[in-house]
């Protein structure tokens, strides 16, 4: 059912993290699989709410309400979307450490939005061709506000750097 899936999770970063090192010193995770739970109960709360909501939209509105419970679903899971990564990066970074000091995520909710949401639409309505720059915009926003300590990292990709070979790939897609 997925009830240790949390602990499993923990035990995957751990083993991962600490054997991995950096300037002779092992990275350290410090999170628990309680916590991880506790995120996943709220996460199962968010997604029980949304059902019932569709169920009764659904019920009362007949064939035009499962439409509307459809589109519905989608608008919320996807503007939950950036809060999700938002939280998770946030979470990981506070948990993991290299000797002795911690890494920290220091973004704003609504900076992440303001990145993502554009980005994620023009993707779409592109049929994906502007995925390298939302991706590049995305990892800058990601790494800009990533600190280990009070250094904070860098980034200077461009989208338009990865489109060229992007496009081919795109490209080789239609056959």
């Amino acid at each position: 059912l997925g009830v240790y899936a949390s602990w499993g999770t923990v035990a995957l970063r751990n083993y991962f993290l600490s054997n991995t090192t950096f300037a002779g010193h092992r990275l350290v995770y410090a999170g628990t699989g309680r916590e991880l739970f506790v995120g996943s109960l709220k996460l199962l709360g968010i997604y029980i709410v949304l059902a019932v909501i569709t169920a009764v939209l659904r019920a009362t509105l007949g064939p035009i309400g499962m439409l509307v419970a459809r589109v519905l679903l989608y608008v919320v899971l996807f503007a939950l979307t950036p809060f999700a990564l938002y939280s998770a990066r946030r979470y990981r970074l506070s948990r993991t450490s290299l000797a002795g000091t911690r890494f920290s995520f220091r973004g704003s909710l609504g900076e992440c939005y303001r990145v993502f949401m554009p980005g994620a639409l023009v993707t779409g309505m592109t049929l994906g061709l502007y995925y390298p720059v939302w991706h590049t915009r995305m990892r800058a926003y990601w790494l800009r506000n990533t600190y280990y300590g009070s250094e904070p990292f860098a980034y200077d990709g461009e989208g338009v750097d990865l489109f060229g070979p992007f496009f081919i790939s795109w490209l080789l897609l239609i056959p």
